[in-house]
């Protein structure tokens, strides 16, 4: 993904490293809640309460979905102040600033992705979580990344695009996993 920032311009890169270390700061509730979901899922799962470990997916995605929201509305509001916290060049206050906008637009959708994903793997399905995960980033988002971005000239709006488009698809695709109750059964074979 950076990578593909700089094929755009410097201050592009400079812009997406600066919005993803800020954005990083956002996922850490996420994957605490997450963590939690996938002791607790595993928990109530390995005690043969699978209703529970249901409760306990739900229980732990309305707190981390609310503190990534205002996250989201704090990179939305305040990208410009967060981005000068960083760097003080005008053009990657900007494009940074417009990275932040866009994430911030979806980030209880990332909330959902991060914690139902923890919790799946805590109900032993790592690897559809993985299998979720490599699709996703290589057949969507960096594709997406640089045709945006590169082929159609959008810079920055473009790979950030891609990266709401990432954060869309993985949070339905954990969304429908957690949804079909299939995990509940699901179980762990020995080697």
């Amino acid at each position: 993904f950076l990578v593909i920032n700089d094929l755009i311009s410097v201050q592009a890169v400079a812009a997406s490293n600066i919005a993803m270390s800020i954005m990083c700061i956002s996922f850490l509730p996420a994957h605490s809640f997450g963590i939690a979901a996938a002791t607790l899922i595993g928990q109530k799962l390995g005690e043969r309460r699978p209703q529970e470990a249901e409760q306990y997916g739900w229980f732990c995605l309305g707190p981390g979905m609310i503190i990534m929201g205002i996250a989201g509305l704090v990179f939305i509001l305040f990208g410009r102040e967060l981005m000068r916290l960083y760097i003080n060049d005008p053009r990657v206050i900007a494009l940074g600033a417009k990275a932040l906008l866009l994430v911030g637009l979806v980030e209880v959708f990332d909330a959902i992705g991060v914690i139902f994903s923890r919790g799946l793997q805590g109900a032993g399905l790592t690897r559809y979580v993985m299998h979720a995960e490599i699709a996703v980033n290589w057949l969507i988002f960096l594709p997406m990344a640089y045709i945006l971005g590169i082929v159609f000239e959008l810079g920055v709006v473009g790979t950030w695009s891609a990266m709401i488009a990432y954060i869309l698809v993985f949070a339905v695709l954990m969304f429908r996993k957690f949804l079909s109750n299939d995990w509940k059964t699901f179980h762990i074979q020995s080697l």
